[in-house]
């Protein structure tokens, strides 16, 4: 039970074990700039990496697939939809932060109720708090360990090669500034491209970004080709003929469904990051009661804003709708799986300071859902549910730094097969 120490564990026995523990098909694991399911990871690992408690990228050494028949443990972290949640089998170590080893250096008269002690450790976990504990063994009051994406390389500028035969731009070394990157923000929310063609498509009320759009492509390229904006029905498009262009704007995917974050954007300091978030939610977000939404129907980009999102320590709740069906002027449209980044009360009062446009509205504050700490986050448990699981089970082997990989909805665990359990981050532990 979750009442259980992690030290009372039969070691002996877990160390005679050669599958430990191991994770049910379903799970999104993050990848490089990414996510994919377990299954996938496991069926076609090489030359994949996968995002640890580390906060890195690290390549995946081996994988396993087992058959297994018993109970599981299902752990959705606070803040995701119920479709996020990851079931292990009882022995696979998750990295926690247990509020009550606090209880020695907090003030008595506080009390001991578990809200006070979460967020004392909110306030003052450091990574010497970690602990690696089985999933039979996991509290509803213990804090999910998440990594913050932590490689940051500095890109100060881009080159377009010349094409011969193409409308050629009037630049061709761009530096990487607010202007370029509020367009790549634009561009993933509401760009397109033909492969000679770059079109973006705003809402017939959003007039003032098409201008924007128009304004910067003009300023930042001086291109040979007129930049011609177009009313429609319902929607205005921007467009321009480049080959040039949609070349370059490839890397960030040619349509909705396939959007990502490219890896040297992904690793650009937060500052510069946070112009695209900005024009990524102008043209694809809006403003709900309670906060801001970011939302696409690609699980790669979601991914991608969610990790911008938290090195600004700003915390994203995900919400994954896996069938979405809506209505486009009168028709039924099955436009497949929806993704919603939803930034609430106090974190939505933080994004805004990062925003040049000044987002926020005044709302009724909340309490803290999570704990920013130096390059990791702490995230309370919504939901830990035991049920019966017959099936294969899979496991990724990290070798390089922690031993760990991690799941896209805020939980990092461990390679299946060790020999100790609660460690701290000092004390990795030894692979079998």
């Amino acid at each position: 039970g979750c009442l259980a120490r992690a030290e009372n564990v039969d070691l002996e026995l877990l160390g005679k074990m050669k599958q430990a523990g191991c994770i049910v098909p379903g799970a999104l694991m993050a990848k490089n700039c990414s996510v994919a399911s377990i299954e996938e990871i496991t069926s076609h690992f090489e030359g994949e990496s996968v995002l640890t408690a580390d906060g890195v990228h690290e390549a995946v050494d081996s994988v396993s697939v087992r058959h297994y028949e018993g109970h599981v443990i299902s752990i959705l972290p606070q803040g995701n939809s119920k479709n996020l949640a990851v079931s292990a089998t009882p022995e696979h170590p998750i990295l926690v932060v247990r509020p009550e080893r606090f209880l020695p250096k907090i003030n008595r008269s506080l009390g001991m109720k578990t809200h006070r002690l979460q967020k004392y450790a909110f306030e003052n976990a450091t990574r010497k708090d970690w602990q690696w504990i089985p999933a039979n063994q996991i509290c509803p009051s213990d804090l999910l360990v998440y990594p913050v994406f932590s490689d940051v390389a500095d890109t100060e500028t881009v080159v377009f090669p010349r094409r011969k035969g193409a409308y050629m731009l009037g630049k061709t070394e761009i530096p990487v500034d607010r202007a370029l990157l509020r367009l790549v923000g634009y561009y993933l929310a509401e760009g397109n491209h033909s492969g000679h063609s770059l079109s973006f498509d705003f809402g017939s009320d959003e007039e003032q970004y098409a201008h924007e759009v128009k304004s910067l492509i003009e300023a930042i390229f001086s291109p040979r080709h007129p930049v011609r904006i177009r009313p429609r029905k319902s929607t205005i498009e921007v467009s321009i003929g480049s080959t040039q262009l949609c070349e370059w704007f490839s890397q960030f995917g040619k349509n909705a469904r396939a959007k990502h974050i490219s890896e040297w954007v992904m690793k650009l300091p937060p500052d510069k990051q946070r112009h695209i978030l900005e024009t990524f939610w102008l043209g694809d977000g809006c403003e709900i009661s309670s906060g801001y939404d970011f939302t696409t129907s690609s699980r790669n980009l979601a991914e991608g804003l969610k990790r911008m999102l938290l090195r600004l320590k700003v915390f994203p709740c995900i919400y994954w709708t896996k069938q979405n069906r809506c209505f486009i002027e009168g028709r039924k449209v099955n436009s497949g799986e929806s993704w919603c980044l939803r930034v609430n009360g106090l974190e939505a009062k933080k994004l805004s300071k990062h925003f040049d446009n000044g987002l926020y509205l005044d709302r009724k504050q909340y309490k803290q859902m999570v704990g920013h700490r130096d390059g990791f986050i702490l995230v309370p448990i919504r939901h830990i549910e035991n049920w019966n699981y017959e099936g294969e089970v899979h496991n990724i082997e990290v070798k390089k730094g922690t031993p760990s990989y991690t799941a896209m909805s805020y939980l990092t665990v461990h390679n299946c097969t060790y020999i100790s359990f609660g460690f701290e981050s000092s004390d990795q532990g030894q692979l079998d």
